[in-house]
């Protein structure tokens, strides 16, 4: 199981309204909240209401991540199929090693006891 936490220097007041905030529809440029990335990096509305918002408070798991991407984006926009949990699992992946590269989101295997 892996655990996802937003880095705690993104925690800030500024970050969150802007995470949080639902009545813009253009990309959000990292850059402006992370002074170490050497390039832009923008990222979509979508992901940033719907994954980055949800790290604020807690860490989340990768599966708990994955079950609220399929809430979210219940059906690919240009086809209208469903999206499978398959699918949902990729993007999600990659979206979180992706920001993990880049010092946004640390991760943090864990290990589950079963009796």
């Amino acid at each position: 199981n892996i655990q996802v936490y937003l880095h705690p220097k993104l925690k800030t007041d500024e970050f969150k309204q802007e995470a949080l905030s639902t009545d813009r529809a253009f990309p959000m440029n990292l850059k402006n909240y992370v002074p170490y990335l050497a390039l832009d990096i923008w990222l979509d509305r979508i992901l940033v209401n719907g994954l980055f918002a949800l790290l604020f408070n807690e860490s989340r798991s990768l599966g708990f991540l994955v079950d609220r991407w399929l809430k979210i984006q219940p059906v690919n926009p240009v086809t209208l199929i469903p999206t499978t949990e398959s699918e949902a699992f990729v993007a999600v992946s990659e979206t979180v090693m992706d920001q993990q590269r880049l010092g946004v989101f640390l991760l943090n295997r864990t290990t589950e006891k079963t009796n």
